[in-house]
């Protein structure tokens, strides 16, 4: 018998995801946030260089936010040069993808886990880091900061971008699960677990199966929210997404 085709709900900001997943389930697209690029991130980047030549990219939507500011403020240039000296690490392929895109040249590392704790442990016990400079999400996990600060490592978080929330979006997302419209739910960011665990007070969802891209989006989503037999975690990158939802469907 072929493989039945998911009805997948996926929550993201763009319909990258959604695209990618094309010919493995039925994708419906809802995106439950927009994000805004942050002004002058890319001056305070280049500030920051002078006190720290480490560079960590978590998303590939930081790497873009950050090439758009730099481009509006008219110093691409000076940002490429600047970013072509430095050590860069990145959380995931995709975004090791973005870099050598938008920057011209490959990442010089790649974490092995797709959690952003993780990555700084591996920089201070494999690189010896003592400072980074992280261009992400204005809502990024403050975990990270915490455990900077335990590790003696100079953390300097320049936010890049900001997410704010599509209302409509997330009603719609509500509607969806509350009808048993589909079969699997992804979400792909801390911000958008929080907000879809918000609207779903009082909905019944035994049927429908959550899949959270990262472990730091797992350890966003409220424990009330969903039972930990509805959920699974991945590791960030669209081939084990695409590999959950298949093993779901089958």
């Amino acid at each position: 018998m072929p493989e039945r085709r998911c009805k997948t709900l996926i929550l993201s900001p763009d319909d990258s995801i959604a695209r990618d997943l094309e010919g493995v389930a039925e994708v419906v697209w809802v995106p439950i946030v927009r994000l805004s690029v942050i002004q002058g991130s890319s001056l305070r980047l280049l500030e920051s260089m002078k006190l720290c030549g480490n560079v960590a990219f978590t998303s590939p939507r930081a790497v873009r936010a950050l090439i758009e500011d730099a481009k509006a403020h008219g110093v691409l240039g000076e940002l490429l040069s600047s970013l072509s000296r430095a050590f860069i690490a990145v959380i995931g392929s995709k975004t090791g993808e973005e870099v050598l895109k938008q920057l011209g040249r490959p990442p010089d590392y790649i974490a092995s886990r797709h959690y952003s704790g993780s990555m700084l442990l591996e920089l201070v016990e494999k690189r010896n880091v003592k400072c980074l400079v992280t261009p992400r999400s204005s809502e990024g996990v403050r975990e990270l900061n915490t455990l900077a600060e335990v590790l003696g490592v100079t953390l300097i978080d320049i936010s890049v971008y900001k997410p704010e929330p599509l209302i409509e979006g997330v009603r719609r997302a509500r509607e969806l699960i509350a009808g048993g419209l589909v079969d699997v739910v992804v979400l792909s960011s801390p911000m958008i677990a929080r907000l879809l665990c918000e609207s779903m007070a009082g909905v019944a969802y035994t049927n429908t199966r959550f899949v959270a891209m990262g472990e730091t989006t797992y350890k966003s989503i409220p424990s009330h929210c969903i039972e930990p037999t509805n959920i699974t975690v991945g590791d960030g990158s669209v081939e084990t997404l695409k590999a959950i939802i298949k093993s779901i469907c089958r």
